[in-house]
């Protein structure tokens, strides 16, 4: 039964570290556009979907440190509960399930927290976007997502498409700025 706790806590420390990763390289990505921010471009912030990234982190991070503080007791206790091994190997699967959120979803919901207009194209945190190769910016029926689509410049004949989430101020920034979109 103990190896059980302990190959249980070594897979989470694995996975905590691939999942830190993904969570430092969105972060540093958004933090690299908010350099922008000085200059002299149209810059907007979602400081919402800012506060939920950083709720996100710390709560993988308190995730961690619980696991890691149980184990600590665990293994203070030389083992001697097998109720340990159960809160351990739940608290694992819970890590694990909020991993694999973090690692599908969050990039993609943080899609749309900084827009840039600068030189006249459209930065996102996953694109750049020329707005002479834009073909449409239209938001879904729900309002949910605004979908991209454009010209790709390094394959002629290949369309790209970006989704990013749906906020009235980019819609209205995009109108602001007469680029050419389908939005009601």
């Amino acid at each position: 039964m103990n190896s059980i706790a302990i190959s249980t806590f070594v897979l989470t420390i694995v996975i905590f570290i691939i999942t830190a990763f993904f969570l430092y390289k969105t972060t540093n990505d958004i933090f690299q556009l908010k350099k922008f921010q000085q200059q002299e471009v149209v810059f907007w912030e979602n400081r919402k979907m800012w506060l939920i990234h950083w709720i996100i982190i710390c709560c993988f991070v308190s995730f961690f440190l619980v696991i890691t503080i149980i184990f600590v007791v665990h293994v203070a206790n030389t083992f001697k509960l097998t109720a340990f091994n159960w809160i351990i190997g739940s608290f694992s699967i819970g890590m694990i399930t909020f991993s694999i959120f973090i690692i599908l979803f969050e990039r993609k919901l943080m899609s749309g927290i900084i827009f840039i207009f600068k030189n006249n194209n459209l930065v996102f945190l996953d694109s750049m976007i020329p707005v002479q190769e834009l073909m449409s910016i239209e938001n879904d029926l729900k309002r949910k997502w605004i979908v991209i689509m454009w010209k790709d410049q390094e394959v002629i004949g290949n369309i790209e498409k970006a989704k990013i989430r749906y906020n009235y101020k980019i819609k209205d920034l995009i109108k602001e700025l007469n680029i050419p979109n389908k939005f009601d």
